[in-house]
Parts: structure tokens; sequence; C-alpha cells
């Protein structure tokens, strides 16, 4: 069996039935403190986004789960749902607590898809050794990665499929909507904080 055989057979080992099709959706979230300066990704002397991660999965009530993407980005991935309407509540159990979190703390969530004032360079990676393989990694292969790494923030849907063919017409969709969906939510009209 050829390489390209074996990933077509280990995506499709993960198929549903139709009745027991989930949807779930990851939102990541770019953070500033109170003085509009990057909310630090490392546990120092100020609060930091490990801290705000501890708060957010110690009282989530089962809702997801909280991660940090590398430059420091709250990720929160929902639980995998066969109906919207238990997504969309879901979603907004989620915005409810970080509100509320983000108050208590002075912290304010940036509502867009890249930092619009720092510059990578300028945002601490996190510690953890995996990201500092990334990242030098992409120092030798472009100028984008590190953007990609710590200045952005993305919304993620994920689909299960039935078969190949679902699959494919999922796949087909996706792909013409692209431009449509980058067109109404990649707005970003701030980059190093100029216009």
């Amino acid at each position: 069996m050829n390489i390209k055989d074996k990933i077509r057979s280990i995506i499709l080992s993960r198929t549903k039935h139709k009745k027991k099709r989930m949807t779930g959706i990851e939102l990541e979230s770019i953070l500033h403190t109170s003085h509009n300066k990057r909310l630090p990704v490392n546990k120092g002397v100020d609060f930091a986004a490990v801290d705000l991660l501890k708060i957010l999965n110690k009282n989530n009530s089962d809702n997801g789960i909280y991660s940090l993407e590398p430059g420091g980005q709250l990720e929160w991935s929902s639980p995998p749902f066969n109906d919207l309407n238990n997504l969309q509540k879901a979603v907004q159990d989620h915005y409810y607590l970080l509100d509320r979190i983000l108050l208590d703390h002075k912290l304010k969530l940036i509502d867009y898809g890249l930092e619009p004032i720092y510059t990578p360079e300028e945002v601490d990676l996190i510690n953890q050794k995996k990201y500092q393989l990334m990242d030098s990694n992409m120092t030798r292969n472009g100028k984008m990665g590190k953007w990609m790494m710590r200045n952005t923030a993305s919304i993620q849907v994920n689909l299960d499929t039935i078969d190949a063919r679902d699959m494919e017409e999922m796949v087909f969709v996706a792909d013409c909507i692209h431009p449509v969906a980058s067109y109404l939510f990649a707005n970003c009209p701030y980059k190093e904080n100029k216009q």
C-alpha cells in the first residue's frame, strides 16, 4: 500500500454513521491587557495567559477544553454536538465565562484574526519544546511562520463524515466558500499599529 492509500485509509477509518455525525468548533482569541499590551504567555510577575488558562479550565463546567496557541492566543475547543442549537448554546456559555473572567482581570479580547499592534518579535513564545522547534524551523523556511504562530487567531469547524463521497463533497463546498468566508471574516484593518 502506498503512502496516499495509507493516509486515505486512516482518514476514512474515523467515519461516523449518519445519525451519529457530530460538529465542533475551535475559537481562538488574541488578548491584551487594559494598557493595550499583549497578554504575556508565560508565568511571570504579571498575570499571564497560563494563569488565565488555569482559571478557565477550572470553571468551564465540562464545556469543552481551553488551551494556548504558541503566542499565548487562547483557544476554546467545544465538545462535539449532533445538534447545532446545542453547539450555539456551548458557544454562548464559553463567551459568558470568558467575558466574566476577562472583566475580573481587566483584559480585552481583540476581535481580529491578526494581532493589530505587535510584531512576532515582540510576542513571547510559549515555553514548550515543540514550539521552540517549530519556531526555529519556520525561521529557516520563510517569513510568515512566526506571524502564524504568535500573531493570528482563527475559527475552525470540525465536521464528522460518513463516507468518502461525503468527505469529498464537504471539501469541495468548503473550497468553494473559502474566498467568501475569508472576505467576510478575515478582516483586520491594522498590522504593526498601522492601517
